[in-house]
């Protein structure tokens, strides 16, 4: 019996991995490019309504969870684009565990 096989001939398995793969990068870009659309619509709002209030922990935690999202996002998009999982996954690790520390750092303020 040899030990070296010959690669299977049948690739749909691939193709559909490839297809995947760019179905979940379009996405990516899509839901970027609607919440930066997002951020441009509502941003005079904001300013009138949010940044020019007292900061307060309401304040404090509406403009992390908006803008962090955007980095956040705009982060992982730009790693999965280039193909970069272990950078991807390490950004996102770094971003939840930021989110986790705030939230601890809120909940004792009380």
């Amino acid at each position: 019996m040899p030990l070296v096989t010959q690669a299977p001939t049948d690739t749909s398995g691939l193709s559909q991995i490839i297809a995947d793969i760019r179905l979940t990068n379009y996405i990516a870009v899509g839901s970027l490019a609607l919440l930066v659309f997002d951020h441009i619509l509502t941003f005079g709002e904001e300013v009138e309504l949010i940044w020019k209030s007292r900061w307060n922990l309401s304040k404090t935690v509406y403009l992390w969870q908006r803008y962090f999202a955007l980095i956040s996002l705009s982060g992982l998009t730009a790693a999965r684009l280039r193909g970069s999982c272990g950078a991807f996954y390490r950004l996102e690790g770094f971003a939840i565990t930021i989110v986790m520390v705030l939230w601890i750092l809120c909940l004792s303020r009380g």
